[in-house]
């Protein structure tokens, strides 16, 4: 199978949250910079350093900002992905686990921000084989965007992760139903290749899986033409 990341970083920036807000702002600052810094080596592939930086910006928010402090939940989400690109799904389920209720206490149930903590959560307890609790988690996720007025096109993501649930659990039809549906949505926006290629290879993979070989060429000759126009 080709490999797309499916999950999304949570960075002290995207979340909209002001240092001058808070007490601590120097630490706070620094602890965000770190974060950041993290998440650039995560994004180059850079693995043992972006898990580094990342331990680093962790115990300094534990020590100067508090173990339940929303930063904290960020850092531990972050790992998670890091953790989740290697394959290291029990660990980056851990820590999914820890910043789940703190980033819930922080947002509420309807918020985008929570909302993508639950998708990369449930991306983990579904490449673990937990396909009940990965179910939960991405219904969870789609019900918080759906509450927070999140526009459905910026949904697909999490929709494809539930549908590659249902692929996994056996339920083709119920799967093939929201993998068309994110299809949909994705080639009704602005082109987001970036969404519509998982889509595509999750399509190609049930198609293979039920022995429609010429549906699945199909889906997998459109993932390459994705991949020629990112």
């Amino acid at each position: 199978d080709i490999v797309y990341k499916v999950f999304v970083p949570l960075s002290f920036f995207l979340i909209g949250c002001c240092a001058a807000l808070l007490s601590g702002c120097a630490t706070h600052s620094s602890a965000m910079q770190t974060n950041n810094q993290g998440l650039s080596y995560w994004h180059d592939g850079r693995y043992d350093l972006a898990e580094e930086t990342l331990q680093q910006a962790l115990k300094q928010a534990q020590n100067d900002l508090g173990p339940t402090h929303f930063g904290v939940g960020i850092i531990l989400s972050n790992q998670g992905l890091v953790y989740t690109d290697q394959g290291r799904y029990a660990e980056a389920i851990d820590v999914f686990k820890q910043a789940d209720p703190i980033l819930k206490r922080k947002y509420g149930n309807n918020n985008p921000t929570y909302a993508k903590s639950l998708n990369n959560y449930a991306y983990a307890l579904l490449r673990n084989g937990s396909l009940n609790e990965a179910e939960e988690k991405y219904e969870q996720s789609l019900s918080s965007y759906a509450a927070a007025g999140t526009p459905e096109t910026d949904t697909t993501a999490t929709i494809n992760g539930l549908s590659m649930t249902y692929r996994d659990s056996g339920d083709l039809i119920q799967a093939e139903n929201l993998a068309n549906r994110a299809l949909r949505l994705v080639e009704s926006s602005d082109h987001k290749w970036d969404t519509k290629g998982p889509i595509l290879q999750n399509l190609g993979t049930m198609y293979m899986e039920q022995g429609f070989f010429d549906k699945a060429e199909g889906a997998y000759i459109q993932v390459l033409e994705v991949r020629e126009k990112k």
